[in-house]
């Protein structure tokens, strides 16, 4: 009986010793898992920063496009005034040439007289008056 309960005894040992050895693997991984999952936070922290600089890189990009479209708008609006101003002064300038050349020809329909012509034909309505 000695024997049997020594070999028990033996066999608890190592059942024991085996259970300590994995105990000790099942810490060893627990460690190894736990050291990864912080691996895998920090690196999700990182990409989590990551995208939030992306964001508002892209927020920054859509304000400045919004503003471009802004001034170009007010540049086109700006163009269209100007263009009507222009076509509006080019139609006065064209007008006025007009009666520039129509006061011309009325203005070359009188005679004009030099200042002798003149002195000489006050001179004879002077003459006529006086008879």
């Amino acid at each position: 009986m000695r024997s049997t309960a020594r070999e028990e005894i033996d066999d608890s040992a190592e059942t024991v010793t085996g259970a300590g050895r994995t105990l000790q693997q099942l810490t060893d991984t627990v460690d190894e898992v736990d050291t990864a999952m912080g691996e895998i936070a920090a690196a999700t922290d990182d990409g989590a920063a990551a995208t939030e600089e992306v964001v508002a890189t892209v927020e920054n990009v859509r304000d400045v496009a919004t503003s471009i479209a802004q001034r170009s708008e007010q540049l086109a609006m700006t163009a269209e005034t100007t263009a009507d101003t222009m076509a509006d002064v080019r139609q006065r300038a064209d007008d006025l040439a007009g009666r520039t050349a129509e006061l011309r020809e009325l203005l070359d329909g009188f005679e004009t007289r030099t200042a002798t012509d003149s002195a000489s034909a006050t001179s004879q309505t002077t003459a006529s008056l006086g008879e």
